[in-house]
């Protein structure tokens, strides 16, 4: 894997509850990593060729290999000055030489 290739700076996030001003947990979201990696959006064929498996697939990131990461994470990704949320639909261990992940990812409707 080039390093050159891995430009994006990304944010690994974990689902966790938070008490709101009255006690009561509601769902939050808490950064456990920062890494950098590529993000790449999924051209039309790949983006349909992924739909037969998974639908709603936009994005592919790339990153270097880490133990745990799992589809209940998203990624937070700040792209000229937008923020993106991706949904981690599929975590590819590529080759099983834990050595990069393939995240195949869909944007988020927050």
């Amino acid at each position: 894997m080039r390093a050159g290739q891995l430009r994006h700076r990304l944010q690994l996030q974990s689902a966790t509850t938070a008490p709101d001003d009255f006690g009561q947990p509601i769902p939050t979201w808490s950064t456990y990593a920062d890494v950098w990696g590529e993000v790449r959006p999924l051209t039309g064929r790949e983006r349909y060729t992924a739909q037969q498996v998974q639908s709603s697939l936009s994005h592919q990131v790339r990153i270097r290999y880490r133990g745990g990461v799992a589809e209940t994470h998203r990624v937070r990704w700040v792209d000229k000055a937008t923020i993106k949320i991706l949904d981690i639909n599929a975590v590819l261990n590529t080759e099983q030489r834990d050595r990069e992940l393939l995240l195949l990812c869909s944007e988020a409707a927050d």
